[in-house]
């Protein structure tokens, strides 16, 4: 490695796709306990398919393997007083009670990584479509849809965690450090083509999402 600016070019990377099936409400519901339990469930669910991602790529397989070491040891610095610029030197990380949230696309001072999302959402609908409305059963999409996207990203508070977090993986893998480094987002909703099955539950939906990660220049500041 050469130096900082030239670190992140070597995470250009092919796409990769993440998959969930499970139940996940409204967040107009008043049952946040039960918003909170669902979105930590894709949250697990997504975390090896995400450091699976990783071990694609060459220099992110060892960063994953050091289990996500600072960059700080490596020879980088970071600056220092408020406003300072950062350079990753813990690769984002944030702890939110006991878990140590690792976010795979992040912003940097020199060099940021940005992504594009392409949506596919399956849900129990007749017809294709119904992204800006409510199903017939009322089943509302678009919240969903945020749902889907905070659930991609590093947890903002404590209190959107589950109750319980001790059997979770950690450190914890999220695609995002925050929303806003999405570039790009399409969705598209179709139908279950399957009947129900007599277990499943309310609000239950399936979704594929792929991935493009970018490596851009950056002057941002944190």
């Amino acid at each position: 490695m050469s130096g900082e600016s030239d670190w992140f070019e070597d995470l250009e990377m092919r796409p990769f796709n993440l998959q969930f099936k499970g139940s996940l409400h409204s967040d107009q519901t008043s049952n946040g306990k039960r918003r909170r339990d669902e979105m930590q469930a894709i949250r697990r669910a997504l975390h090896p398919q995400i450091l699976k991602a990783c071990n694609l790529n060459p220099l992110l397989k060892r960063i994953a393997g050091s289990g996500f070491i600072s960059l700080r040891e490596r020879g980088f610095t970071m600056g220092t007083g408020i406003g300072a610029r950062r350079w990753d030197t813990d690769w984002a990380k944030v702890t939110r009670r006991d878990l140590e949230f690792v976010p795979f696309v992040v912003r940097g001072a020199q060099r940021t990584l940005t992504c594009a999302l392409d949506l596919r959402i399956f849900w129990r609908e007749e017809y294709r479509g119904g992204i800006l409305r409510q199903g017939s059963d009322g089943f509302d999409i678009d919240s969903r849809i945020k749902g889907i996207i905070d659930s991609l990203t590093v947890p903002p508070h404590e209190n959107q965690l589950p109750d319980d977090t001790s059997q979770d993986p950690n450190p914890f893998l999220c695609l995002l450090e925050n929303d806003n480094l999405v570039t790009r987002l399409s969705v598209e909703a179709y139908p279950l083509g399957l009947p129900p099955v007599p277990e499943e539950e309310e609000g239950y939906l399936e979704f594929k999402v792929d991935v493009q990660v970018y490596s851009d220049e950056s002057d941002s500041t944190i």
